[in-house]
């Protein structure tokens, strides 16, 4: 597959869709929400379990065997190191894309805008492949979440807490799958022009 966006520009390839990378994605993400597919609504069910699955463990466990204390520090913790894992997160990102054959992965940390992300500049993904370089870094780090809170059951509300706020951080990610997964066409192509701070969907004209 040829990764160069600069071969996308044809006859054979036309762009159905952008989203901008600016202030305008939050309203972005808002209209994703209103508009949702199947892995949306599936990641808003694990958004809304979670503080359910955290609240169970506080009224059957802490409230017998622990202190109040020690639950809203686990908590506490769980939710500041969630924070603390956004650069592993976009690290996996820049990883499959190195995969894939990058060699010009980029990082954006704006931590005061609370602002994030990786990228490579007209760099080509099928659909497939823009799937798998969102949900990666999800998949990836909720199965070890999971993981150490069943191995760990003591803390598992700091391992819970912390899959709770990075799930949240990954809201972004689940807009943009939500939004190509609308996208009509069999084959379509997606790249990030770091110029113009967009994403750029093309379909392959039948």
């Amino acid at each position: 597959m040829n990764r160069s966006a600069g071969q996308y520009q044809s006859d054979k390839f036309e762009k159905v869709a952008v989203v901008k990378n600016d202030d305008s994605f939050k309203e972005f993400i808002n209209s994703q929400l209103r508009n949702r597919s199947l892995s949306m609504n599936l990641f808003l069910c694990l958004l809304s379990v979670l503080p359910f699955i955290i609240g169970s463990i506080f009224y059957f466990s802490f409230s017998k065997y622990s202190s109040l204390e020690s639950f809203f520090i686990q908590a506490g913790l769980g939710f500041s190191f969630g924070l603390l894992l956004i650069p592993i997160h976009e690290l996996l990102h820049g990883l499959y894309l190195r995969i894939l054959g990058s060699e010009t992965t980029k990082y954006e940390f704006d931590f005061r805008r609370f602002r994030y992300g990786c990228y490579s500049d007209q760099f080509v993904l099928s659909r497939r492949e823009y799937y798998n370089f969102l949900l990666a870094p999800f998949m990836l780090i909720t199965f070890l979440q999971i993981i150490l809170a069943i191995g760990f059951a003591p803390v598992s509300v700091f391992f819970l807490s912390m899959m709770l706020m990075h799930s949240s951080i990954c809201t972004g990610d689940f807009a943009l799958l939500n939004f190509a997964s609308f996208l009509r066409g069999n084959e379509v192509f997606v790249y990030y022009d770091r110029q113009s701070r967009q994403t750029v969907f093309l379909a392959k004209n039948t």
